[in-house]
């Protein structure tokens, strides 16, 4: 199983390119199921040492070939839709549409109602908690605008959002007001990642916000002696449970 694995590697480092196999079909040929996985003769060759151009296969016979190795999610072809726009509107080459369906499709045509395999596409929250991840261990700085010398919770959600055509204020309780006007307010039991989550001060005006990245956590810019570092915590707990004013959903306006 060793000299298995490492045989497996030593291919993929080799040629750069992520490698499967294809169990041969009836009807299949070296040409056929190097264009339904956008190798040419050549590289099916090298991937596979043991053939050569005049190889007879068998039903069943592994072969290597290039795979795309990515995370994918159907979609259902609708009337215009072609292959190279499908790529496009994906953000993946087009080689990599053929290996994900393993199908020619310079001789396949696809049809309306068809179900392929394209990239995964991440939602709008994925994209939030991501970026937010991205600030953790950045310096705490009250009034702080640049990353690289500190900032504070709001200028940290304001810094995320912003990416995505959202611009919150520069202050968590101005910022509360517009999430509530744009989005909506949800209940803790049904926030979800990508939320913000805001919290108030003793005096009861909203002091505090952060991005909630996890299910009882959220990301945070705050320290109350000023040296603090992005970090993340439960809020349905401790103090932050009792401060908790509210978690509002906002969302660009295509979402």
């Amino acid at each position: 199983m060793k000299y298995i694995f490492w045989i497996t590697i030593t291919f993929s480092m080799l040629f750069g390119q992520n490698l499967g196999n294809h169990a041969v079909k009836r009807g299949d040929t070296l040409y056929s199921i190097a264009r339904s996985h956008a190798m040419t003769i050549k590289q099916l060759l090298k991937a596979n040492p043991t053939l050569t151009y005049r190889s007879t296969l068998r039903i069943g016979q592994p072969i290597k070939v290039y795979t795309y190795s990515g995370a994918t999610q159907p979609y259902v072809v609708h009337p215009g839709d072609s292959p190279l726009a499908l790529a496009r509107r994906f953000h993946m080459p087009l080689q990599d549409l053929i290996r994900a369906n393993q199908t020619d499709f310079r001789t396949h045509r696809i049809l309306v109602g068809q179900t392929l395999r394209v990239k995964e596409q991440m939602t709008f929250a994925q994209k939030i908690v991501k970026d937010a991840r991205h600030y953790l261990g950045i310096r705490y700085k009250w009034g702080g605008n640049n990353p690289k010398k500190g900032i504070d919770c709001s200028k940290f959600a304001q810094l995320v959002f912003k990416k995505y055509g959202i611009d919150l204020p520069r202050v968590s309780g101005d910022q509360y007001d517009y999430a509530l006007k744009h989005g909506k307010k949800v209940s803790m039991k049904n926030a979800k990642k990508g939320d913000l989550i805001f919290f108030r001060t003793r005096h009861r005006r909203i002091g505090h916000v952060g991005i909630i990245v996890d299910p009882k956590k959220h990301l945070f810019q705050q320290s109350s002696s000023g040296v603090g570092k992005n970090t993340i915590s439960r809020y349905d707990i401790g103090s932050y449970r009792r401060r908790l004013r509210g978690i509002c959903r906002v969302r660009p306006k295509h979402s």
